[in-house]
């Protein structure tokens, strides 16, 4: 991930820190999705954290429809331009971004959301114009979900992995080089594009070389 000098980076962990029920690849490309808004939103500097606690939550107090409960929770924080309260009610929008043309494809938090809603957990945002933003991940412990999996049938679930041929397209290099190399570690063969038109050359090329296999 490129940050900017002018950007200090501070990690902090709860010494107490449960297991969460996540993948751990989509994970990484959540939090670096939310580490680039934030350096986006910090154009003259500033400082960006990334914390880790365990925290309770009782009957109303946990974000959108989740249950009370333990949780463990991810956040990325920033002191950059922040959001209007008509920019936070968009935010999830899938290609709703605010960037410039070139800077973003609005996708970056619908992603995030939609990994952790996958994970059993959720996604929450605070923001003020001038002051910045603060994005929680909302995620099951570990052992919740391990005992819930307990009473399934042995066998009752068989999961084979098959390799897929993926084109990963998105203007930002960074993001573009670290979902490419996830997929590539998952056994994928991936091709990445930071252009559509790009990409469509790449689409054109793969379908013509397998025609001419068949």
């Amino acid at each position: 991930m490129t940050l900017s000098t002018s950007i200090r980076l501070t990690v902090g962990t709860a010494p107490d820190l449960r297991l969460a029920w996540a993948d751990p690849n989509q994970l990484e490309l959540a939090i670096l999705n939310l580490a680039l808004n934030a350096r986006d939103a910090m154009a003259n500097g500033g400082r960006l954290q990334i914390a880790c606690e365990n925290r309770r939550a009782d009957a109303g107090d946990a974000p959108g429809d989740l249950a009370a409960g333990d949780y463990v929770i991810v956040s990325v924080s920033d002191v950059g331009t922040g959001m209007s309260e008509e920019t936070l009610a968009r935010a999830f929008e899938p290609f709703f971004t605010t960037k410039e043309v070139g800077r973003g494809s609005g996708l970056g938090l619908s992603m995030v959301q939609g990994f952790a809603a996958q994970s059993g957990g959720a996604v929450q945002i605070a923001s003020s114009l001038g002051k910045g933003t603060t994005v929680e991940l909302w995620l099951p412990p570990a052992e919740r979900q391990s005992r819930a999996s307990v009473s399934a049938e042995p066998g009752e679930f068989v999961f084979r992995r098959r390799q897929a041929r993926i084109l990963v397209c998105d203007d930002d290099k960074d993001v573009c080089s670290l979902v490419g190399t996830l997929l590539r570690d998952l056994g994928h063969l991936v091709w990445e594009a930071a252009k559509p038109t790009l990409a469509l050359q790449i689409l054109v090329a793969s379908l013509a070389f397998a025609d001419g296999l068949g």
